[in-house]
């Protein structure tokens, strides 16, 4: 529900004849000149970054002795919507490829670039954590006693 029904939008938004139905998206496949059917899997909803996120995003605010204030959790909050958006975003590149390119580049592509895609907006996640605390003093650090 959560990355089915956005992404058939988006993608109809941008002109693509998409359907989506359960844990299936259906896209019109220009190479083979058929609909193909495409099975939204547990493992490409996102959680998974998700969880890899938070654990090394707390991880981090804990060693390096961050307090945990309300602005530390609205940054997860953050980075937890930026990771949402950034699957969405993975998945409609995903099927843009298959849609033009057919489903052997949309599976090539699914299999190689998803880290790629989880590297880049958790590199533009820390960079917005340490800008803004830098310059804001966001999340300071306990004070060592």
């Amino acid at each position: 529900i959560f990355l089915v029904i956005p992404l058939a939008k988006i993608l109809s938004i941008l002109g693509f004849n998409v359907v989506g139905s359960g844990k299936f998206i259906y896209f019109e496949n220009l190479e083979s000149g058929i609909f193909q059917e495409l099975s939204i899997a547990e493992g490409c909803s996102g959680i998974v970054s998700i969880q890899l996120f938070l654990s090394a995003f707390i991880s981090y605010i804990y060693i390096s002795g961050y307090q945990f204030r309300i602005d530390i959790y609205l940054i997860i909050m953050l980075g937890i919507l930026m990771a949402y958006f950034s699957n969405l975003f993975r998945m409609a590149v995903i099927i843009i490829i298959g849609h033009y390119w057919g489903m052997e580049a949309l599976q090539f592509t699914h299999q190689y670039l998803g880290w790629l895609f989880f590297t880049f907006w958790l590199f533009i996640f820390w960079s917005i954590f340490e800008y803004s605390n830098n310059k804001y003093g966001i999340a300071r650090v306990r004070s060592e006693k």
